[in-house]
């Protein structure tokens, strides 16, 4: 399947019958038809002079797959928005990447409406420098049966800064239903911030919900190891912190997961 482009807010539509595009004043809206299957690269390469805001709203039985790379310039800002509205039997997966910008703020608010939907939302994020990044999620759980996973992982080094705030709310129509939330982070600095505060709010009494949040350091044991193997430290470096993000692409085979390499080696320089 060729994935849908979207570079700073121009879908290239090659299939009307699968998606309906919207614009307005306040923001866009991209409508998913019932049983259809869309794979999504979105692509941030310039700032928008204010804050994005789009809507998805996704059809019965429908399944997509969406990646969002921010990859903005470190002298420019970023605000971006995104509501998400499921179906019944709604497939969704998310990845949302960010590696570029001074200042990066993203939040999702979603509304798992339909009953048997599965949801995932994946981040990543890699910033050096002075770079800082806020991300917000809230997610609401209005229906039984739905499963929904979100991890979030994150490398920072020099005097970079990362916050997260998500919360997923399972009403007492979300029975049988099954949630979690993780956070990871790797810190390259002692000067490097990470503050990730993860919450579970559930009113009903039949759901199985996980959430935490981890920090660690690259292990020096680890690095040892690769290069008694013949690897120069700086590879061994990157070959670790390329295996602590791999499991964020694995159900994104359309996107070249090569292009956050440039980034790593920079992080370890």
């Amino acid at each position: 399947m060729t994935p849908l482009i979207l570079k700073n807010g121009n879908y290239a539509l090659e299939n009307s019958s699968l998606v309906k595009w919207r614009h307005s004043g306040v923001g866009s809206c991209l409508q998913i038809a019932a049983g259809q299957s869309v794979d999504i690269f979105e692509e941030i390469l310039q700032a928008d002079a204010k804050p994005s805001h789009l809507t998805l709203s996704l059809g019965i039985d429908s399944t997509v797959r969406w990646v969002r790379f921010q990859n903005l310039p470190e002298s420019q800002n970023h605000e971006g928005h995104l509501q998400i509205e499921t179906a019944e039997k709604t497939k969704f997966s998310f990845l949302n990447l960010g590696i570029g910008a001074q200042d990066s703020k993203f939040s999702i608010e979603a509304n798992l409406n339909g009953a048997g939907a599965q949801v995932k939302l994946f981040s990543g994020s890699i910033l050096n420098h002075k770079q800082s990044s806020r991300q917000k999620t809230l997610l609401r759980l209005h229906n039984e049966n739905i499963e929904c996973e979100q991890k979030i992982k994150n490398i920072v080094t020099d005097q970079s800064k990362i916050h997260f705030q998500g919360l997923i709310h399972l009403l007492k129509q979300s029975q049988k239903s099954r949630v979690s939330q993780i956070s990871q982070s790797m810190s390259l600095s002692d000067d490097a911030r990470v503050t990730t505060e993860p919450q579970l709010m559930i009113e009903a009494d039949d759901v199985k919900a996980s959430h935490g949040a981890t920090m660690g350091q690259l292990q020096p044991d680890e690095v040892f190891y690769l290069q008694s193997r013949g690897i120069n430290a700086q590879t061994a470096k990157q070959i670790l912190l390329k295996g602590f993000v791999h499991d964020l692409f694995q159900d994104f085979n359309f996107f070249n997961a090569n292009l956050i390499l440039k980034k790593l080696s920079e992080v370890i320089a």
